[in-house]
């Protein structure tokens, strides 16, 4: 093997480059929206829409659900479109589901169960 060959990958090429620190941060900003809730989503199940506890893991699995239908629609459609749209519009839909997930008082958005239902569902689509 000649030295060339043997190059070092270094850590650092990640962050000095634009499109890697770009799928960084949007990775990054993705993991925050998926997973803040899971820590409290039971509580909020049981005590504010008193849904049983045996719908909790199928309501609380509807998101990875979403993701996989969604991961094969946009994998179909991606290499159509350029992807910062895809991400772009993903980040869009993130703060739609969390925005119903919410309820927003300002706005006067009613709690009711569906609209969380809904925007926990476009979460993982999203």
């Amino acid at each position: 093997m000649s030295a060339k060959a043997s190059k070092e990958v270094k850590y650092s090429w990640f962050f000095l480059n634009r499109r890697a620190v770009f799928a960084l941060t949007c990775t990054g900003m993705t993991m925050v929206f998926e997973s803040f809730k899971e820590a409290f989503m039971t509580l909020v199940l049981v005590d504010e829409y008193h849904v049983a506890e045996k719908w909790h893991g199928l309501i609380i699995s509807t998101p990875p659900l979403f993701y996989v239908i969604s991961g094969n629609i946009v994998g179909l459609i991606v290499d159509k479109a350029p992807r910062r749209i895809f991400i772009c519009g993903g980040f869009v839909l993130m703060a739609v589901s969390n925005l119903l997930m919410g309820p927003s008082q300002i706005l006067h958005m009613p709690k009711e169960f569906w609209l969380f239902f809904v925007g926990y569902a476009i979460n993982g689509f999203s």
